[in-house]
Parts: C-alpha cells; sequence; structure tokens
C-alpha cells in the first residue's frame, strides 16, 4: 500500500490551496471537477460555506466555530456510507476572559486578549479597578513628548496598532497593560510585534477601529491625553481539552490502482494575534472543497483509492497533522503494544473503582 500525501497549502494562499486540491482531484477522478467548481458562481459558493461554517467567527482550537466545523466534517463523513471515523486527541485550548473597558457616560467597550506569549495569558492583576488610559500614539519620542508630567506608572497605554514593538521599551514606565487600536489593514511586522516568546505575560488587548478610535478622540480630549476609566475583567487561561480530526475512506474502483491511497488533508483550525477574532480564510475553504471532493467522489469512485481528512490543531505546530502521521506510519506491533498496555491499565483501573467503592470509611473519634 501506498500513499500519497498532499498536507495543505504549498502555494501559500487560500485559493491556492483550493486550485490545486481541485487539479489532484481531476487527475484521480475522470470528471474534471475544477470545471465544475469554475461554472459555480462565485456568491454560491461563498453562501454556501458561510452556512456551513458560519461567517467570521473564531476557528482557534476549540473556539466554539472550530467545534462545530469540526462536527459538522465528522457527520458528514458519517453520512457518507463509506467507512469513516474520527481520531482523537489532548491539545491545550485558549479560553478568553471577557473585559470591558468602562467610561462615565458612555456604553462599555469590549476589550479582546490577545495571544498568549509563550504560553501564558496576559491577564490584569485585577477584575474591578479604575486606571488612567492614557495615549501614546506609536510610541515615538514625540508621542512621550505628549504626555510630559502625566504619571504612567499604574496606567493602561492605548497605542495604535502600527507601532511595531515600540510598545515594549514604554514598560520601564510601570505601565499595567496596553490596548492596541485595530486598523483597517494590517502588516505582519507589527502583528508580529505583538507577541514574544517567553514566560513575561504583560495585559495586552485589541480593540476594534471604530471603538479604538473614539477612545483616542476622548484622550486626546483630556487634558495630559490621559483619562480615567474602569475595568472589568476575567482572566484568559489555558485549558486541556480535545479535538478530532474527522477521516472517511474512499475505496478505488480500479483493482490494481486502488492499493495507491491518495491522502488529502484540509486544516479545520486557524490563529490570530487576536484569537478571538481569527476567522481564518483556509479554515472555511479547504474543508468547503474537501466536502465538494467526497460529494463527487460519492457519485464516481476514483480509480485510485483516497483518504480525506480534517485536520485540528494544525496551529499548534501542526499537532493534527503529527497525531494523523502517527496513526498512518507507526508499526502496526507497537500499537497493538501500546493498546495492549492502555487496556490493561484501564482494567486496573476498574478493578480499583470496583474493590475500593465498597468500603465505607467513617470518621474516628478519639
Amino acid at each position: 500500500m501506498r500513499i500519497l500525501r498532499h498536507r495543505g497549502s504549498p502555494l501559500g494562499t487560500p485559493w491556492g490551496t483550493a486550485l490545486l486540491l481541485l487539479v489532484f482531484a481531476a487527475a484521480l477522478n475522470s470528471r474534471a471537477l475544477a470545471q465544475d467548481a469554475a461554472a459555480e458562481p462565485v456568491a454560491g459558493v461563498f453562501a454556501e460555506m458561510e452556512s456551513l461554517f458560519g461567517d467570521g467567527e473564531s476557528m482557534a482550537p476549540g473556539m466554539p466555530a472550530n467545534l462545530a466545523l469540526e462536527a459538522e466534517m465528522a457527520r458528514r463523513f458519517s453520512e457518507s456510507g463509506f467507512t469513516n471515523g474520527v481520531l482523537q486527541f489532548s491539545a491545550p485550548r485558549f479560553v478568553p476572559g471577557a473585559t470591558e473597558l468602562l467610561m462615565t457616560n458612555a456604553a462599555p467597550v469590549r476589550l479582546y486578549a490577545m495571544h498568549p506569549t509563550l504560553y501564558r495569558p496576559g491577564n490584569f492583576k485585577g477584575s474591578d479597578f479604575s486606571a488612567d488610559l492614557v495615549y501614546l500614539g506609536k510610541g515615538e519620542p514625540s508621542d512621550l513628548l505628549a504626555v510630559t508630567g502625566v504619571e504612567l506608572e499604574g496606567a493602561i497605554a492605548l497605542m495604535d496598532y502600527n507601532c511595531g514593538d515600540r510598545w515594549r521599551h514604554l514598560l520601564r514606565f510601570g505601565l499595567q497593560g496596553v490596548v492596541f487600536i485595530g486598523r483597517d489593514d494590517y502588516d505582519y511586522v507589527d502583528s508580529y510585534g505583538k507577541i514574544f516568546n517567553t514566560e513575561v505575560a504583560v495585559p495586552r488587548f485589541f480593540v476594534p477601529a471604530d471603538a479604538g478610535e473614539e477612545l483616542k478622540v476622548a484622550c486626546l480630549r483630556a487634558q495630559g491625553h490621559a483619562m480615567r476609566i474602569g475595568i472589568r475583567a476575567e482572566p484568559s487561561r489555558i485549558k486541556e481539552g480535545s479535538l478530532r480530526n474527522p477521516w472517511v475512506f474512499i475505496p478505488g474502483s480500479d483493482p490494481e490502482l486502488s492499493r495507491d491511497i491518495v491522502l488529502f488533508t484540509a486544516r479545520l483550525d486557524a490563529n490570530s494575534i487576536v484569537p478571538e477574532l481569527a476567522s481564518g480564510a483556509q479554515a472555511a475553504l479547504n474543508p468547503y472543497v474537501l466536502l465538494k471532493m467526497l460529494e463527487d467522489f460519492s457519485k464516481q469512485p476514483p480509480l485510485r483509492s483516497v483518504l480525506l481528512v480534517g485536520v485540528n490543531g494544525h496551529t499548534q505546530n501542526y499537532l493534527g497533522e503529527r497525531i494523523l502521521a502517527w496513526h498512518l506510519l507507526a508499526d502496526r506491533s507497537d500499537l497493538a503494544k501500546l493498546r495492549d498496555e492502555i487496556a490493561k491499565d484501564m482494567r486496573a483501573a476498574r478493578l480499583y473503582d470496583e474493590s475500593y467503592a465498597a468500603l465505607k470509611l467513617d470518621a474516628v473519634t478519639l
């Protein structure tokens, strides 16, 4: 048995990945899937994708939309009638805390927690407190001169997103957190500059462009570009959870060629500097193409056998792919030994539970 593998997005763009998948599918099948896709109205494609996977919801691993997509893929595979299943594995999941910025005579402003550093989310020390919000622009010398005389110790900085990593240099003044104002367009360097691979956890938050500009105007109107605000925050945390790789196996129709198995994977998750806003084009487009392939192969089987897999945990250092590769390539004898060890542990745990559950240890009074 030979497995020919395609791993996701070698063309570097979601549309490139979709086209590459379509080319591979056409080579396996006499029907020209690419022509069918081209004939389908683009608006209809996006409408179907939206109905399947939601519109703009976060696809970060473990987020509700990500788990819903995972479940939908598993359901479609199960209803296909082909051999199918899921590979379930443990994975860390980022759980953002709800944080609001409060101002007098104004509606609360939602703040979005930014990506953890190496592993630790950036949380405020308090959950309900007041502080000065100071607009520091891009963190350049002229921005610091504009707030001359303003006490920055314990303040929260409001900064333009395109400040790069200059916000780090301002932490020496004793800031207790930073809020970055969203933009219409983002540069990779600016996003990269908001995260670092250490255990230092600085409270960092994102505010959408419109709300951020209102905060900026309010600060500029205030004396010293600083105004008193309230913060109501729940801590973000990392929680261990489960993710799944749904898969379906479609046997080939040619007696000889069916011995080959062509593997197609589509990532189900996305990542972003703001996990709650990680909508991810690939996390919607690629699974959509994978389901279209399943639909077509159901009508006319391919000559070679095909394995379709929705891979979750892709953004966690290719965790889903590594789980899949282990199951596909691990030695069968090693797998059998591992299953035996797990079964032995489960039997022992069940024995202990049944044996000791009958004991009643009443407190002894001396």
